[in-house]
């Protein structure tokens, strides 16, 4: 029980223990001298910095990783930052790169061969005036969090769970094990990191953590769903086609940048003025958050913990419903917009070849554009004279030199469907609607077309 308190009769709240990661040899007794062990957990705080700013950017353990000066005089004394480093060095805890430019780069710091190969273990700090500036950096991070965007995401965020031990296995043989395995250690001890980029962009231990570990992530005891976010930014593009159409082919609320100016520096005003906005708002307390803008803060929703947040769930229903609002956009908009939020939009955009032997290749756009292409449908045709796609990529039409038009599954390359054998050998191209409910096919002396794969009606030329 935490002691009452005098003014207003409740109990507060014990503090919890503030964690950090070291490595597990690290003793402060025996490697720091007798005028710097007080700083003991100073010393600790450097080491974790390190360490967690190779985490972020996902460095390996012999890499070097700038360290500002500020990130440290935020919880360690000025006067003792360096002489700490000065005998972490010596006793080769820590190696400096000694690269240094004044506003652009950092010293650069790793663990040295005395604790490089160690077993990184979390510890509490014990030196309350260290505990309590740790925390007080970590809260002035907390207070970043002003947007509703962001505290949706967070108030999800805190949710989050993991089989640790199911996590720790998918990580057994990583090449650097003690590293990736801290986000995850993170999760599993509902120490969650939250912190926003001077632009908004979201830094947390899911986002720091090896895709090994994704079976092992988990929402109510349930498994998580994995999407593939490379199909963020093309539905991004999605977006404005939506708000494009929705407006009458006009977009709206769309921030347009001129070639002189600096983007960054308007991107800055932007969340500076929102920012602004709704603080303004909350003095006055007078206008209401309009509920269609995801950047102002809802008046409902403070800085509560306990959000109340919708079910996130998913089925048949709520896509025919979803598809049903999309009647402004033209079909192949449609489609666009449901690959990338299947994460099969990439799956989809495949390059199609001929040869003149009659073999059929499909290749993966992005692999071409890596230079590693290998192509994940390959089949031979006898005769081949033409070929096309449904526009949803699910069937594949032929044409032969003898005027066969054959319509195969694109995933089994089985055939499912021969529309015609006119023995004709003057077959030239193929081609299907828009709709993919017609085929046409050109020969010498007409133009067939298949509607709904009923018989042809014959066009003469």
């Amino acid at each position: 029980m935490g002691k009452e308190n005098a003014q207003e009769g409740r109990p507060t709240r014990p503090r919890q223990p503030t964690h950090v990661y070291v490595p597990a040899n690290f003793d402060p007794e025996a490697i720091l001298p007798p005028e710097l062990r007080r700083y003991a957990d100073c010393a600790r705080y450097f080491l974790h910095r390190i360490m967690w700013g190779q985490v972020m950017r996902r460095r390996a353990h012999d890499d070097y990783v700038p360290i500002k000066f500020d990130y440290l005089r935020a919880v360690i004394p000025d006067r003792v930052i360096k002489p700490l480093k000065i005998a972490l060095k010596e006793a080769k805890v820590v190696e400096c790169n000694d690269h240094y430019t004044e506003g652009v780069e950092s010293l650069g710091y790793r663990l040295g061969p005395r604790c490089q190969n160690a077993q990184i273990v979390r510890v509490a700090i014990g030196d309350q005036a260290t505990a309590e500036k740790l925390r007080a950096s970590r809260e002035a991070e907390k207070k970043k969090v002003r947007l509703d965007v962001h505290k949706y995401l967070r108030a999800w965020y805190r949710r989050l769970g993991i089989d640790l031990p199911f996590a720790l296995q998918l990580l057994s043989g990583h090449p650097h094990y003690e590293l990736v395995k801290l986000p995850a250690e993170q999760i599993a001890a509902n120490d969650h990191s939250f912190t926003l980029c001077r632009y908004g962009r979201v830094h947390t231990d899911l986002t720091q953590c090896s895709r090994r570990v994704r079976p092992a992530l988990r929402i109510g005891g349930q498994p998580l769903v994995e999407i593939d976010v490379a199909c963020s930014q093309p539905l991004f593009l999605g977006l404005v086609i939506i708000n494009y159409r929705q407006h009458g082919n006009k977009l709206v609320s769309v921030v347009h940048f001129g070639k002189s100016n600096n983007q960054y520096d308007q991107i800055d005003e932007i969340i500076k003025n929102t920012i602004q906005s709704f603080s303004q708002r909350e003095q006055e307390a007078t206008t209401p958050p309009s509920s269609a803008a995801i950047t102002t803060r809802k008046s409902e929703v403070q800085d509560q913990e306990d959000v109340t947040l919708p079910a996130l769930v998913s089925n048949a229903e709520v896509a025919d419903q979803q598809t049903r609002q999309w009647g402004f956009l033209k079909p192949d908009e449609a489609a666009f917009v449901q690959h990338c939020e299947k994460g099969t939009l990439y799956k989809f955009l495949m390059l199609w070849t001929a040869t003149y032997s009659g073999q059929i290749q499909a290749w993966p756009v992005p692999s071409l554009l890596a230079r590693k292409a290998a192509p994940i449908w390959s089949h031979e045709f006898d005769g081949l004279r033409s070929f096309t796609l449904t526009p949803d990529g699910a069937r594949l039409a032929t044409l032969d030199r003898d005027g066969a038009v054959r319509l195969f599954d694109s995933a089994t390359k089985q055939e499912v469907l021969t529309l015609a054998h006119p023995n004709d050998p003057g077959a030239f191209s193929l081609a299907i609607s828009p709709d993919g409910t017609s085929i046409a096919a050109t020969f010498r002396n007409e133009v067939r077309i298949w509607r709904n794969s009923v018989k042809p009606s014959v066009q003469q030329q």
